[in-house]
């Protein structure tokens, strides 16, 4: 206590004196409440600023320290909370159709028109080449929350004319064509709506300094992700001096920072599009028109599924192909290699091509888990704040001949070791008790390389440490759309509806056999929305106006050259789905379609559109930038009544997720009747539902041993019984719905396993090579 009191003055000594009896007392067993830790941060941070010279003081720096800690255990606990902060959204997310989006956009327009007759006012054909980029976030219809970036680039030719009636009314005619491609990477999350809304609240902005308003506006707010980050990259220099200013030991550990395990994904869609348009305009009050659109897409969609390399290794499943990965990854790292070897005493002179022994192989793990866990303290301490760690870790890294992306480079590289020294071992057939206690060795120094004691992207490492297993998914999709809109304004202002009628016919090969077949979509619109256009040429005139400056001249030299739109609307979508499985229909040439689900969906967007153009002759061009916002939420789903599908797409994202048990009984209790009528429909012969009753048991009963067929055709009986229960009497609807959920058990097994028999080996992904490269002095060789 004495060595801490020598470090500060006055008032603050008594203060940090209690400040220290306190958290000691924590260490002893006293819990210390969140107000209470609330009280010790303020205390901490008002104690710091008194403190003369807070920025070099050695006492003032360690309560920096255990204020940061203090503050990402705070926020910690926060997020242990957030399934009751984030329910609303949470509940949203879990639901199929859910979707919002962010989108930019710029194209560039030439166009050329002239008047060819007293009606005909004008008649203009354009080319158009336009880029969008946007930003999705969705739930699919099994309930997989996705994030995905897509890059859109489209060209459009375009044909449209104007005729004047009369004097007030005018008929505007219009057709284009259109080429798209779209290059689109995401990621799904493996923990659903859960883990989306987790990270999501981890990157929301926190300060906790006592501020006054100015300094509120002008304060620097960080992520919850940030602080967990400095709080355990500055462990080591905590301990060092929170130890010497108490004159004890002090061990930290801080909240890991939370990273979503995701499934990386990649779409490649080109599509094209054509369409025809009319709109009658009345005066410049009111306006009427149609829309006739055929759209064609077509998706190749890789999915990644990742198993880290050394506990794929271990659990005897490796593919052919990841072993002749891993051995060329071995052959680029041999530097590596030859540096652990060598920093073993009983390894020297030694290579990896040499037979080993499990002693050898023990000696090579202890040495590879001493390098990485000195590595893992330098770089956490240059994290901190501790430049001269650089260029310890940069040394790390040229011992090893790592050359590109740094941290990530060494950790893929001492991965490799590790998954190459695992192939070393004895098979577990011919395993023995010294090679199980190796392999627990290895598992704790896997653990320190997945999950390093320092700031890093989940996302970059994580494929660099799996061996890759691809999924390729492809679909194409047939949409024709009709739409019929009117809206009522002036030139600045104008409030508009449109209904929409769409028919989608959508074909999807997919190894995950109950999303693979042929869908039929209906989907009807209802739109109403407020626009406000020319914006900038308003203001334009009411600055010339009061500048002085002639309208006319004005406006034919700049207000003409720009326009603006705000669009802001709120809708109904009804999506009604028809699907056809491939797994039912078998080889059937005509198919045989089901009502699979009904969504009722409120739809929300803005967007805001400004245009640069100008002209010359008949020949004009210009350039255009938008943005926009949209938002899908899901009021209502109903599923099908004679078809087992829907339901087991729901129960496949519910199966073995207690956290998503809530969503389920919500999914039960607003589908209760809907239920009742597919228990009624499985078992009366002639229904879908029924007929794949009979191909879910018969899949089972060819895969169950001829011993134990018997109790399975007794188990099949006692289904029946229970779902026949259900359609005489709704008290029983627990037990029926416990026989569909056996079935859905049933067709889980084998849907998995034909799944995995559909992956694919994939290459191991490569560092990135580092794009920022030093400054080397013009002195310098």
């Amino acid at each position: 206590m004495s060595s801490a009191t020598h470090l500060v003055h006055g008032a603050a000594e008594t203060k940090l004196a209690s400040l220290i009896e306190r958290i000691n007392a924590s260490d002893k067993g006293v819990y210390i409440d969140r107000q209470e830790a609330k009280q010790v941060l303020n205390d901490l941070y008002n104690l710091r600023k008194t403190i003369p010279d807070g920025k070099k003081n050695e006492a003032a720096k360690a309560i920096r320290y255990l204020e940061k800690l203090i503050y990402s255990c705070l926020l910690t606990e926060n997020l242990k909370n957030y399934s009751q902060v984030y329910k609303r959204e949470i509940e949203t997310f879990s639901n199929p159709g859910t979707a919002q989006n962010k989108s930019v956009s710029a194209g560039v327009q030439i166009s050329c028109g002239c008047s060819i007759a007293d009606n005909i006012t004008a008649i203009k054909g354009s080319g158009k080449l336009g880029y969008t980029r946007t930003c999705t976030t969705d739930t699919d219809d099994e309930g997989i929350v996705g994030f995905t970036k897509e890059n859109k680039y489209q060209v459009t030719l375009g044909v449209n004319a104007e005729i004047g009636c009369t004097d007030e009314i005018a008929v505007q005619l219009g057709s284009e064509v259109s080429a798209k491609k779209m290059v689109s990477t995401g990621i799904n999350y493996t923990g659903g709506a859960h883990a989306y809304c987790r990270e999501k609240f981890s990157h929301k902005l926190f300060t906790y300094k006592n501020q006054g308003i100015r300094d509120a506006i002008f304060a620097r707010k960080h992520t919850l992700l940030h602080h967990q980050r400095q709080a355990q990259n500055n462990q080591t220099l905590f301990e060092q001096r929170w130890g010497a200013l108490t004159g004890k030991k002090v061990e930290s550990k801080s909240p890991m920072p939370f990273q979503a395990d995701v499934i990386p994904k990649r779409i490649n869609a080109t599509g094209y599009s054509a369409n025809i348009r009319a709109n009658a305009q009345f005066s410049s009050l009111a306006s009427a028109g149609a829309r006739l659109q055929y759209d064609f897409i077509k998706n190749a969609i890789e999915v990644d599924f990742l198993k880290n390399m050394f506990t794929h290794i271990t659990s005897n499943k490796c593919e052919a192909q990841h072993i002749e990965n891993l051995n060329t990854l071995s052959q680029r790292y041999s530097k590596a290699f030859s540096a652990v070897f060598n920093n073993s005493e009983q390894l020297k002179g030694k290579k990896i091509s040499d037979t080993l022994s499990n002693d050898d192989i023990r000696h090579a793990v202890n040495s590879l888990n001493k390098t990485v866990q000195e590595y893992s303290q330098c770089v956490q301490k240059y994290c901190a704040g501790k430049n001269s760690e650089g260029k310890n870790k940069h040394t790390f890294e040229q011992a090893w001949g790592v050359k590109e992306s740094g941290r990530y480079g060494f950790l893929q590289c001492a991965e490799v070791i590790l998954a190459t020294l695992a192939t070393r071992l004895p098979s577990g057939d011919v395993a023995d008790s010294d090679t199980a206690e190796i392999r627990q060795l290895m598992s704790q120094v896997n653990n320190k390389i997945a999950n390093p004691e320092f700031t890093y992207d989940k996302r970059k490492l994580a494929p660099l440490l799996s061996f890759a297993n691809v999924v390729t998914i492809n679909n194409h999709s047939h949409t024709v759309t009709a739409d019929l809109n009117a809206s009522l304004g002036n030139g600045t202002i104008r409030g508009g509806g449109k209904v929409s009628l769409a028919v989608i016919n959508k074909h999807v090969d997919n190894p995950y056999r109950i999303r693979a077949g042929e869908y039929r979509d209906i989907e009807i619109t209802l739109t109403g929305n407020v626009t406000l256009a020319n914006l900038l040429d308003k203001l334009t005139k009411e600055f010339a106006s009061n500048a002085g400056v002639a309208l006319s001249d004005l406006h034919s030299a700049v207000a003409n050259a720009f326009s603006s739109t705000a669009d802001a609307s709120q809708g109904i979508k009804i999506l009604v789905r028809y699907f056809s499985p491939d797994w039912s229909n078998g080889d059937e040439k005509k198919r045989n379609y089901t009502h699979q689900v009904t969504y009722l969906q409120s739809l929300k967007s803005a967007n805001v559109t400004t245009n640069l153009s100008g002209t010359s002759g008949i020949v004009g061009g210009g350039i255009s930038l938008g943005g926009g916002v949209s938002r899908t939420d899901v009021l209502a789903q109903k599923m099908g009544t004679d078809t087992l599908n829907y339901l087991m797409l729901r129960f496949n994202y519910f199966c073995g997720k207690p956290e998503e048990q809530p969503v389920w009984q919500r999914f039960v209790h607003e589908n209760r009747s809907n239920l009742l009528s597919l228990m009624k429909n499985v078992l009366t012969p002639g229904t879908s539902s029924n007929r794949e009753l009979d191909l879910l048991f018969k899949e089972k009963h060819d895969k169950t041993p001829e011993s134990e067929r018997e109790k399975l055709w007794s188990d099949y009986k006692q289904i029946r019984s229970d779902i026949l229960s259900t359609r005489h009497d709704e008290r029983y609807f627990d037990k029926g719905l416990a026989g569909l959920v056996t079935l859905m058990e049933w067709h889980k097994e084998t849907t998995d396993a034909l799944f995995r028999s559909a992956l694919t080996p994939g290459n191991i992904a490569k560092p990135q090579k580092n794009i920022i490269r030093k400054v080397l002095s013009p002195f310098g060789k």
